[in-house]
């Protein structure tokens, strides 16, 4: 069985909730990603920005201004990095959502997996079948 330590990714992308909206869209836009964990100043997680936040920024340009922490959801769905890998993509499926914030023991943030780590993951999980299927028998 899959755990998320297999299959998250560490390579992360954070945003500080007192750093301004326009911040977020920045780095969301140049790191082409739809989200951002929301970091306190002493690093531990707060929430997580998305698109659908930045989006007001076309309604209400002011918005560009405020800190990330007033705009971002608070309470993050988490898991472990012993968490299967089944329960996180049951999760995204019941809250509809896009990630999943991976966190240790202490509540520190140390990955988070996407739909598109789960598609990747699924494809090569797939192709690795089909090349147990098809190998000749010795």
């Amino acid at each position: 069985m899959l755990k998320v330590k297999d299959v998250m990714n560490t390579q992360l992308i954070t945003i500080y909730h007192d750093q301004k909206m326009q911040d977020a869209l920045d780095l969301m836009y140049s790191h082409r990603i739809s989200g951002l964990p929301v970091l306190d100043r002493d690093d531990r997680l707060v929430g997580v920005i998305t698109e659908y936040a930045i989006l007001e920024l076309l309604y209400d340009p002011q918005v560009a201004e405020l800190p990330v922490g007033i705009c971002m959801s608070k309470d993050p769905i988490t898991a472990t990095p012993d968490t299967l890998l089944s329960d996180v993509v049951g999760k995204m499926v019941l809250h509809r959502i896009r990630r999943v914030l991976i966190v240790d023991e202490q509540g520190n943030l140390v990955g988070l997996v996407s739909r598109r780590d789960l598609v990747r993951t699924a494809y090569k999980l797939r192709q690795a079948e089909m090349r147990m299927a098809t190998a000749p028998i010795s």
